[in-house]
């Protein structure tokens, strides 16, 4: 439990649904489930987050396109406006993505040094790269397989990283420029 209205997920109970005024109350808000879940901590409520995987699946999108428009729409909406975590979230993407990129050469850069006359200095380098790298990739295998997704899906990281950074970024302007966030063909022109 957290009682930072910054972290929240939403509530099913209908009777503090209609306390705060329900759906009503929040109409004019783009990331609803996130204002609803705000709305009920406010009030004094409590939230319980549950992992509901055993219950329900779903798929949040289809199509490239669809995830774009929709993470583009919330991610920076979601963090209230928050330069700093705009910036920390978009550092630790890059940063995901140019460690995912590197690391795959650094025992290569090793195995030059080694050729070169590096010694057991460069078989060092060697060993270490491989064990960070191999590393990362296992405990993102394991995250993957945790959400019944293929492990394999580790080595798409830096792709990933890259998109969410790029995600992020163009979430910002959107909303920062008055340019607007788009959903389901409409457009919103929010105020942070």
């Amino acid at each position: 439990m957290t009682r930072l209205p910054t972290v929240s997920s939403s509530s099913s109970s209908a009777k503090i649904y209609d306390a705060i005024g329900g759906h009503e109350s929040i109409k004019d808000q783009i990331v609803e489930d996130k204002a609803l879940s705000e709305r009920v901590k406010w009030s004094g409520h409590r939230l319980v987050v549950a992992d509901g995987m055993q219950v329900v699946s779903t798929r949040m999108y289809t199509t490239f396109g669809a995830m774009w428009e929709g993470w583009t729409k919330n991610i920076y909406l979601g963090l209230r406006g928050h330069p700093s975590l705009l910036l920390l979230g978009a550092f630790g993407a890059t940063l995901a993505l140019i460690a995912a990129l590197f690391l795959p050469v650094w025992p290569l850069l090793g195995a030059s040094w080694l050729l070169d006359g590096g010694g057991w200095m460069a078989g060092l380098v060697i060993l270490e790269a491989l064990i960070v790298w191999g590393y990362l990739v296992l405990i993102r295998a394991a995250v993957a397989r945790g959400m019944q997704i293929s492990g394999w899906y580790a080595f798409t990281t830096p792709l990933g990283a890259g998109i969410f950074a790029a995600m992020m970024l163009t979430s910002a302007w959107k909303v920062i420029s008055g340019q607007g966030v788009s959903w389901r063909g409409r457009k919103y022109h929010t105020k942070m």
